[in-house]
């Protein structure tokens, strides 16, 4: 879930973030399910487990920095409140990922503030 390079500032790395974390980019590997999928399996075997922390902190590491180079003091609030969404997102969104999108776009513009 990391955003690319070509967005030129924090604000504009999260959108795509969010763009991204509910686009169909890995459908060959799975689709926009797969990472439920994983969630669950990191429940129940501790390898996955302990794979699953790892990029889960990369992950909130990312985001947070994002939300500092935007101004946020608050930075890692921010971080956990969207990472929150956006894996919240890939359990609701059943059959439409792109359904997710616009309440995780409009999640970013609230926290950007």
């Amino acid at each position: 879930m990391v955003a690319g390079a070509s967005a030129s500032t924090a604000a504009s790395r999260l959108r795509l973030l969010a763009d991204l974390a509910t686009s169909d980019l890995d459908a060959p590997y799975g689709g926009f399910h797969t990472e439920a999928a994983i969630r669950a399996w990191s429940r129940a075997d501790e390898a996955a487990s302990v794979v699953q922390a790892r990029v889960d902190t990369r992950r909130l590491s990312y985001i947070t920095s994002c939300f500092a180079a935007a101004g946020h003091a608050d930075a890692p609030v921010r971080a956990q409140l969207l990472l929150a969404a956006v894996v919240g997102a890939q359990h609701l969104a059943r059959t439409d990922p792109s359904s997710q999108r616009t309440q995780l776009q409009l999640l970013v513009s609230l926290l950007l503030g």
